[in-house]
């Protein structure tokens, strides 16, 4: 039996967002703004601290496991439940489908600092109708069978699902589309 193993989808995932991880610099800074105050006889001045702060993302409170429900699964020929991955640059989950002559996996993986329309030209990406009125894009051509989906949650937020059958790309990439189908009712508006 051939395994495709985590490594493959940590490919692909990593490749698809290559240096597109960006930070605010800076931080926090207190401004002086002199107001009087009065009470019991006493005078002086306060200040007011003013805060930056990132928004928080969308995905932020979803766990990624539990994008594919009990029905999800058994559509999918799943039994078992996902195992958490996280990334430098994603964190997902990953289930198994264990055949006789090869593996499937299955990933969804929340990048939260990118958008879609952020991963890099070098990969094999394709414009795909929206999924749910979502901005979606295929990306293959990794040489691992495998073919990830990903739709657009915010401009700088996204899900991608990866199909990896081990058998052929267009395989994997109708095994991605339906992955994509059953996640995408699940994410934020």
């Amino acid at each position: 039996m051939r395994v495709i193993t985590g490594a493959t989808v940590a490919v692909l995932l990593t490749a698809a967002v290559a240096a597109c991880s960006t930070s605010t610099p800076g931080s926090p800074t207190e401004q002086p703004n002199p107001q009087p105050t009065t009470g019991a006889g006493t005078t002086g001045t306060s200040t007011r601290t003013t805060k930056t702060t990132t928004p928080k993302s969308p995905l932020a409170g979803l766990d990624p496991c539990k994008m594919l429900n009990d029905s999800d699964r058994s559509r999918l020929g799943l039994s078992e439940s996902g195992a958490p991955v996280k990334a430098n640059s994603y964190r997902g989950c990953q289930w198994k489908l264990r055949g006789t002559d090869y593996t499937t996996l299955f990933d969804v993986a929340f990048f939260e600092n990118f958008g879609v329309r952020e991963i890099p030209d070098y990969n094999d990406l394709k414009d795909l109708p929206p999924i749910g009125g979502r901005t979606t894009v295929q990306v293959t051509g990794l040489g691992a069978k495998n073919c990830a989906v990903t739709m657009e949650v915010t401009a700088k937020s996204a899900v991608s699902v990866v199909a990896t059958t081990g058998v052929d790309e267009a395989k994997a990439c109708e095994t991605a589309h339906t992955l994509a189908t059953l996640v995408e009712p699940k994410l934020p508006r």
